[in-house]
């Protein structure tokens, strides 16, 4: 399986906008020799207005305070992007957390552009389960939530920016967080979020 995922991985990031061109030798030279893996040549993405999006995402930091894997489904206008996502962390310290968020998002201008601001908002589940003795800390922004084993939710607005890689089907995405907790009630604060995407 390990040596599986690095070439899952080169294939999603390759897919969009890259070319696998098959390889001949370079002559009819009898000291030539035929390379054993195609050569992939680069391009710019194809105009993505009005067309379909998606990505495989993993954010650091953000509403899970870690490191959380998802996707992300949406469509392109003419200048808006409309989204929804929803990811998962688990972190197997003590004590054992999982966390499921999930975002609805509109980036603003034409989808071509390499920089572009985005907005949202999102729902996020924290779930504190396993043996622990005491209180833990609910979030690293949150210094004076403590809670016991239980779920508790929040819920999230955000602003950003959305910037894609050219010749590359990678798209970064950087954002502040103001998370408001749901249960307990009382508790808020601001908090950054990194996301890479790749296109598929």
């Amino acid at each position: 399986m390990r040596k599986i995922l690095p070439l899952i991985f080169a294939v999603v990031i390759f897919d969009s906008c890259c070319i696998r061109n098959k390889t001949f030798p370079q002559s009819d030279r009898f000291d030539t020799h035929h390379p054993n893996f195609p050569v992939i040549e680069c391009k710019e993405c194809g105009d993505l207005k009005n067309s379909n999006e998606g990505f495989f995402t993993t954010e650091a930091l953000g509403p899970s305070g870690g490191l959380s894997f998802g996707i992300e489904l949406g469509h392109n206008y003419n200048n808006l992007r409309i989204y929804g996502s929803a990811g998962v962390s688990y972190w197997p310290f003590r004590p054992p957390t999982t966390t499921f968020s999930g975002q609805f998002g509109i980036v603003l201008f034409n989808p071509n552009f390499i920089i572009r601001p985005e907005i949202g908002i999102g729902y996020a589940d924290w779930m504190i389960n396993g043996k622990q003795d005491g209180l833990t800390q609910l979030h690293p922004s949150l210094p004076k939530a403590l809670v016991g084993k239980g779920s508790y939710q929040s819920w999230q607005a955000y602003g950003g920016l959305r910037i894609k890689i050219p010749y590359s089907s990678i798209d970064l995405g950087l954002r502040v967080y103001k998370i408001e907790t749901l249960k307990p009630t009382g508790y808020n604060s601001w908090y950054p979020g990194i996301i890479c995407g790749f296109r598929f």
